[in-house]
């Protein structure tokens, strides 16, 4: 119910194959960010170690030139290894943002809250005008 799809109201929405919302890799679980940060830094530390070996293995006399083909391979690969673990990140929290199936049943089982007509909040918002403008001649006197 928390991690599946759902309609305006919370209610779970049957689907073909089980979870088709939330990918398992955004869900909130204890320690996991902090571990795929660790598994990130890894990550990077290995495509540096093959680096390594494939400038031995191919006998580049200056692997650090700009016009070395090792380099260029090694560069590729960390910018694409950290260009996924971002938006792995970007799509984690937009998921995260998103209010859970329960969250949404907590809100509106009780029905749709009252939404606040139009006119209503305009006068809020020039109430809010009128006393930031009384605070600001009364802190400023000209």
């Amino acid at each position: 119910l928390t991690a599946g799809r759902i309609d305006g109201y919370g209610r779970a929405l049957s689907s073909a194959n089980g979870l088709d919302g939330t990918p398992l890799s955004c869900l909130p679980l204890p320690g996991r960010d902090e571990s795929e940060e660790i598994f990130h830094i890894c990550d990077l530390a290995k495509i540096r170690c093959e680096a390594v070996m494939l400038n031995l293995s191919s006998g580049d006399m200056n692997p650090t030139s700009d016009s070395s083909g090792t380099k260029l391979v090694r560069e590729s690969e960390l910018l694409g290894a950290k260009h996924k673990h971002a938006e792995a990140i970007k799509q984690r929290d937009r998921v995260r943002a998103a209010m859970s199936a329960l969250e949404r049943w907590e809100i509106f089982k009780n029905g749709a809250p009252e939404q606040p007509t139009f006119e209503a909040q305009v006068s809020a918002a020039t109430a809010r005008v009128r006393a930031l403008a009384e605070d600001t001649e009364a802190s400023f006197p000209g």
